[in-house]
């Protein structure tokens, strides 16, 4: 889906320092690219044309003008009631990831860690649907105009048993925001005579955000 990028690099680094006897402070930082693919794209009219069957009426016979697809067009008709479109600049989604924790031990057999981690996603995918002027008809566009963050403090409790067995108790308060939490196309209820001009929501809470998570095992 995009030419070849030399930029998209996923360097990721870690690091560990010793803060006193049995107190650890650990940090790390990484970049990833995603591939990006979803069923927003190539999934409708002008990347696929079908023909129904109706063989019931007439032969199966693909030299017959009834079972032509329609011409190709980039044109918005009653023939083509909507049309998907691709950014022609759609560059790779990327995620910044980092994260620092403080690990401190309890005796032989006990030890909590604080940790924060956060992230940031750019040039994420965002599917959807504006009217061209004058028309009726929508048209849907895929574009790198999609972001996210996640900011949460993870605190973690654990203790060795007997016999190797480990008990841990875990808490996360987080937050996660989106333009576009599924990828799916969002009737944007705009008229734009080209992307520039396209104008994406503004963040929001994501559909899976859950600020408050406690976890034992």
């Amino acid at each position: 889906m995009w030419n070849t990028v030399w930029s998209a690099l996923a360097p990721r680094i870690g690091a560990a320092y010793l803060i006193a006897p049995g107190t650890v402070l650990r940090a790390g930082f990484g970049l990833f690219n995603d591939l990006g693919f979803n069923g927003i794209l190539g999934e409708g009219f002008p990347y696929v044309q079908t023909v129904e069957d109706i063989s019931d009426v007439v032969p199966m016979n693909f030299s017959n003008p009834l079972y032509y697809p329609p011409a190709f067009t980039t044109g918005l008709t009653g023939a083509t009631p909507n049309m998907q479109a691709v950014d022609p600049n759609l560059k790779v989604p990327r995620v910044y990831e980092w994260n620092m924790a403080v690990e401190r031990t309890l005796g032989k057999h006990q030890k909590i860690t604080a940790t924060y981690v956060g992230s940031a996603g750019t040039q994420l995918q965002y599917g959807g649907q504006f009217l061209n002027p004058g028309s009726t008809y929508p048209v849907e566009i895929t574009t790198s105009g999609g972001s996210s963050r996640y900011n949460s403090a993870q605190f973690l409790y654990m203790a060795r048993m007997f016999h190797g067995l480990e008990a841990q108790v875990n808490y996360t308060y987080s937050h996660s925001s989106d333009d576009n939490s599924s990828e799916n196309l969002q009737p944007l209820g705009q008229q734009i005579t080209n992307l520039n001009q396209l104008q994406l929501p503004h963040m929001s809470p994501s559909d899976f955000n859950i600020p408050n998570a406690v976890g034992a095992m």
